[in-house]
């Protein structure tokens, strides 16, 4: 059992899960015996399965950490700093004749580029369903360019003027809207994958690409592909969303990106191009058992200590209120707390990006959470929104309400 380590990924989980599996299977199998040795057979397999759905309950917020490190150790093992690939051709002009090849099939619609310096060879766009209601539409692009050799200083000239043909990709949905019953006023995701040909490039180029570039509106990811070495470079590590329901704007363009560059799938990376797992909590080499009894310590101690939270959550509530005027309002952390009268309201900000703190998704909570759980009226609601939009414009965050 040492043996199976974090890095194994399906094994890891299929050891998991096998207990639960037997078992169900153990029900099953008394509830079909018992049409032959007897009624008594289905009270026990109902028995077992019963049991079986009340340890999956209980172990569940268990599972799913163990399942989140197995993820993030498996995107790190996946998410080089660069891939080495020739399957595109070995010329500038070959490389960009099969990437450019993929981006018309793929893409299907041509945009006319905005005049810029620096002219891109294509430039194209994609509209699709979207199906998340998080999201409106997902929409897709793609910006290549070509170089002889590229600087630090043209790779930020090239972004720079990435970013107009960005704009003008989306810029039938850049405004588009639609009304959803459940998050209120929901946009289109816009993702733009920047891929720059160079027959060669600066050494530091390459450490440049994997950081974030701001884009007005969605997700520019850029990938410089260097001809000389074959090597591919972008940051290809996913992001692991909160909740499903979110898609992450840099996962859809790493799939596109993949897509366009490598037809598919992307080729096994070099270890050597591995990112680093020094500062995590565990690494891929953690033997699965190790890891899932500390997880469990852990889960066993939390439970020993929520009571004590709850008792710490409800006095630091009642400070807050106590600190509170009528129509005050606080941020602390991302939770803004509205007093009105002697009740305290909720809304949680969600920040999508770590970089940009203050770009939020505020969620209002619909039932006071002071000085007792009961629902707000829709006057105090309205009062309680009001009063919140007016604070995160003082303390200048950009904010859309998801619950309307």
């Amino acid at each position: 059992m040492k043996k199976i380590k974090l890095k194994n990924y399906w094994l890891s989980m299929f050891v998991l899960f096998l207990p639960t599996l037997l078992f169900s299977a153990v029900g099953v199998g008394l509830i079909l015996l018992s049409e032959k040795y007897g009624a008594w057979l289905t009270y026990a397999g109902v028995g077992v399965l019963v049991v079986v759905c009340a340890v999956l309950i209980a172990v569940f917020p268990v599972l799913l950490d163990i399942e989140s490190a197995l993820k993030e150790v498996q995107n790190r093992l996946n998410a080089p700093v660069r891939y080495d690939y020739s399957g595109n051709g070995t010329t500038a002009q070959e490389i960009e004749q099969a990437i450019v090849s993929r981006c018309r099939k793929k893409l299907k619609r041509e945009v006319k580029w905005v005049n810029t310096k620096n002219v891109p060879v294509f430039i194209g766009g994609n509209h699709s369903f979207s199906y998340s209601r998080y999201y409106s539409s997902v929409e897709r692009g793609a910006i290549v360019y070509k170089t002889a050799h590229l600087t630090v200083e043209l790779y930020h000239n090239i972004m720079n003027d990435a970013m107009p043909q960005h704009r003008a990709i989306h810029a039938k949905y850049w405004n588009k809207t639609k009304k959803d019953s459940a998050y209120g006023i929901v946009t289109p995701i816009f993702s733009t994958a920047v891929i720059i040909i160079a027959d060669s490039i600066d050494p530091k180029v390459s450490e440049v690409v994997l950081k974030k570039k701001k884009a007005e509106k969605g997700y520019v990811l850029p990938c410089v592909i260097d001809v000389s070495n074959q090597s591919y470079c972008f940051d290809c590590e996913e992001d692991i969303p909160i909740f499903d329901e979110v898609m992450s704007h840099k996962n859809i363009n790493i799939s596109l990106m993949k897509k366009l560059i490598f037809g598919g799938r992307a080729p096994k990376p070099d270890e050597k191009y591995l990112k680093s797992f020094d500062g995590m909590e565990y690494n891929p080499e953690t033997p699965l058992f190790e890891y899932v009894s500390a997880m469990v310590k852990e889960e066993l101690n939390t439970l020993k200590n929520m009571k004590k939270n709850k008792e710490n959550a409800e006095k630091e509530l009642l400070e807050i209120a106590e600190k509170l005027s009528d129509g005050q309002t606080e941020i602390i952390e991302n939770v803004c707390f509205c007093k009105i009268g002697e009740n305290v309201g909720m809304s949680l900000l969600y920040a999508e990006d770590e970089d940009e703190p203050k770009n939020v998704d505020v969620y209002f909570f619909e039932e006071w959470e002071y000085p007792k759980s009961k629902k707000i009226s829709k006057e105090d609601l309205s009062a309680l929104r009001r009063l919140t939009e007016a604070t995160l414009k003082k303390e200048g965050y950009e904010y859309k309400i998801v619950n309307d």
